[in-house]
């Protein structure tokens, strides 16, 4: 019970946090993995709800659009495009190359044919490109060279524009805003939203050309007949969509959510390390109380002192998630601050009396 009293004070008491170097060091490393690991559950929680049909959420400039009517272009030119695994290796597979035959090819690129989707107003809004028998270093080229174009108010590169592309191994999706790209301050790296998947966890036999014929449930998608069936036609194919770029994000999620998170820890460990370092070099000037002061016992102090700013940081990055990166640093330089003016500041000799 005094040892939960002295943690409880070390919170919000520089004192107790000091007397901590005096406790069992097996509480002082205990204290410092909880103070670490509280630290750093904010960015793996928020890791862990990116899914890969996030992009979608946010304003799609006719994207929704134009993957409706890839979808049913799909159907029309009866182009399969199917999920397939041989040997642990996943592709997705045109066979009979009726991709080459239904879509046109790239301008200077012969190696990739593509479909596009242009407006009302004839404004191209969605291209979508299929690798095909192109090489992968061919297709990174490609998605390279698309995203290092640029654009100024001077010279409009009007190919800037919203691009699905599905190579054999993988699939990238890139929207831009069309107004920015028309005013010429959009290039290619000023995408307003992407994604990046692999096909590992999308299931075998999957067939894009069904995005338009079935739903999720696997029950037939009725082309609207007027208007109003219409609203509820498109979210039915958007909603296959979008189960499809979730499953391609889950083949690489779970390699960035362990190394975010990796990184995080690695980050704070150092961080805590370095304070009790800090707290170290701070006491060994001769005129300083805490002189005798041993390594060890700064490391006591350092993991005593950790909680208070974890457990802070652990609310604030909850609640706000933008901040879970730089919570946990500043934090701890303020307790650290703290410490250092309070406590382990050597004390001020008095004046001499002025002699009359």
């Amino acid at each position: 019970m005094k040892t939960l009293k002295l943690i409880f004070a070390s919170l919000f008491r520089n004192d107790a946090a000091m007397e901590g170097r005096f406790q069992k060091w097996h509480l002082a490393v205990i204290l410092f993995l909880l103070s670490v690991i509280l630290a750093t559950v904010p960015i793996f929680s928020t890791a862990v709800k990116v899914n890969g049909s996030d992009f979608m959420n946010a304003t799609l400039y006719s994207f929704d659009a134009g993957i409706q009517r890839f979808s049913e272009a799909l159907v029309d030119e009866n182009v399969d495009l199917v999920i397939t695994e041989q040997n642990g290796f996943y592709s997705l597979e045109n066979d009979g190359d009726t991709w080459n035959t239904a879509f046109a090819d790239v301008e200077g690129a012969a190696n990739f044919h593509y479909f596009v989707y242009k407006d009302h107003t004839d404004a191209t809004r969605l291209k979508v490109y299929y690798q095909g028998e192109a090489t992968n270093d061919d297709t990174e080229t490609f998605i390279n060279g698309k995203l290092a174009m640029t654009n100024s108010a001077d010279a409009i590169n009007l190919d800037i524009v919203s691009f699905v592309f599905f190579a054999k191994e993988a699939v990238y999706a890139f929207i831009y805003n069309p107004a920015d790209v028309a005013a010429g301050t959009s290039a290619g790296q000023n995408y307003v939203g992407n994604h990046t998947g692999i096909y590992t966890a999308v299931e075998v036999g999957t067939n894009l050309k069904n995005m338009a014929l079935f739903d999720e449930f696997n029950n037939p998608i009725i082309a609207p007949s007027n208007g109003t069936e219409f609203a509820a036609y498109q979210e039915k194919i958007l909603n296959n969509w979008k189960n499809f770029f979730d499953d391609a994000y889950r083949g690489i999620k779970d390699v960035r959510l362990w190394q975010t998170t990796g990184l995080m820890l690695g980050i704070n460990t150092i961080l805590s390390f370095f304070m009790s370092l800090l707290i170290f070099i701070m006491t060994r000037g001769k005129n300083n109380p805490n002189r005798t002061m041993t390594f060890g016992e700064s490391l006591k102090i350092g993991s005593w002192m950790l909680l208070s700013p974890a457990i802070i940081s652990l609310i604030v990055g909850l609640l706000f998630p933008n901040f879970a990166q730089m919570a946990f640093v500043l934090l701890v330089g303020l307790r650290m601050m703290w410490l250092s003016s309070k406590t382990l500041r050597p004390p001020l000799e008095p004046m001499a009396p002025a002699k009359k």
